[in-house]
């Protein structure tokens, strides 16, 4: 990925991150793309929040989860991954930077 230029559409998909800890993500990505790419992080979310285990252990210490309620993260998670599918995949009329009205706080930029 670091020495290549992205050619079909793309999402990244991510938890807040420290603004302690390097941004390895810019990195990776600094070569731009030739076609659609959405950048989204869910606020107040951790890496947990996109799995099942916040919800079968409601311990956020123990769990790894953010401070947001595991069913909206869900929420978000799902409605932008099968908005990006239904764009990209079944060719439907979808405006996934409608989520951003949707999800206040959601960080969502597109490129290109």
């Amino acid at each position: 990925m670091i020495d290549t230029v992205l050619t079909k559409p793309f999402t990244y998909l991510a938890s807040e991150w420290p603004s302690t800890l390097p941004d390895l993500n810019a990195l990776i990505f600094h070569n731009g793309t030739l076609s659609d790419f959405y950048n989204a992080t869910i606020p107040n979310s951790g890496h947990s929040n996109f799995m099942d285990v916040p919800l079968m252990i409601n311990i956020p210490v123990v769990n790894e989860a953010g401070s947001i309620k595991s069913e909206k993260a869900y929420a978000i998670t799902t409605d932008f991954v099968v908005s990006f599918f239904d764009k990209y995949l079944l060719d439907k009329p979808v405006e996934i930077m409608d989520l951003k009205s949707e999800y206040p706080g959601l960080e969502l930029t597109k490129e290109n």
